[in-house]
């Protein structure tokens, strides 16, 4: 019981310095904790976030693939797996492995963030329709999500969907007005769909930061 203990304060420990960003560090508490318990799951898991943040992916890579060998539905570790795999080149990997961290049994928030991954690997690799679609999943989980909203707006832009951005886009303002890179994509959409006098203000929004809600 006092061993258990002493590993989960040691732990918790190392999980304070991973936040911290203190990695090499977080590293060498969590080689303690698996020298005196091999089989703990969480110390595994975190040490190879720490080998990826110190440059080690390779490394990781291999601790990883065994956490997911042991344990088929560790849908942090294959969302890990996946950006290792696109890391290192390998494209056709890492959607299997995101593809079953979505088929996992998640929460709402992080199979939101599997979709958005998986819109980021399809929209990097040119498959715009595809990112589409994926970041509309991510969408429906969490609505109100920055990121996923801009990311949208920017995929529509690159397929020259200028009408389809500045919707979108004026629905994101309409819910956060302050939302800088919003007003500089809508500057870019209108420009292109012929409107300068609009294109103008969401610039002088953007460069200004002062953001306004439109009169």
């Amino acid at each position: 019981m006092q061993d258990n203990r002493s590993t989960q304060l040691m732990f918790r420990e190392a999980l304070h310095l991973y936040h911290q960003e203190q990695f090499t560090r977080a590293f060498q508490q969590l080689e303690i904790i698996l020298a005196l318990q091999p089989a703990h799951m969480p110390a595994k898991y975190q040490q190879a976030l720490c080998k990826i943040h110190l440059g080690q992916e390779e490394e990781a890579y291999h601790d990883l693939l065994q956490l997911v060998e042991q344990d088929p539905d560790h849908h942090q570790a294959l969302s890990q797996l996946a950006q290792v795999c696109f890391s290192l080149g390998d494209k056709t990997m890492a959607l299997v492995h995101i593809h079953r961290a979505l088929e996992s049994d998640c929460d709402e928030i992080n199979r939101a963030e599997y979709y958005f991954i998986a819109t980021n690997f399809y929209s990097l690799s040119g498959e715009t329709e595809m990112a589409l679609e994926f970041v509309e999943q991510a969408i429906q989980l969490q609505p109100s999500n920055q990121e996923y909203l801009i990311k949208r707006a920017r995929l529509f832009i690159k397929q020259h969907q200028y009408a389809y951005a500045l919707s979108c886009l004026n629905q994101l303002l309409k819910q956060m007005p302050f939302c800088r890179d919003a007003y500089f994509l809508r500057a870019l959409c209108r420009k292109q769909l012929n409107d300068n006098t609009g294109a103008h203000l969401d610039m002088e929004r953007f460069r200004s930061n002062r953001c306004e809600l439109p009169s």
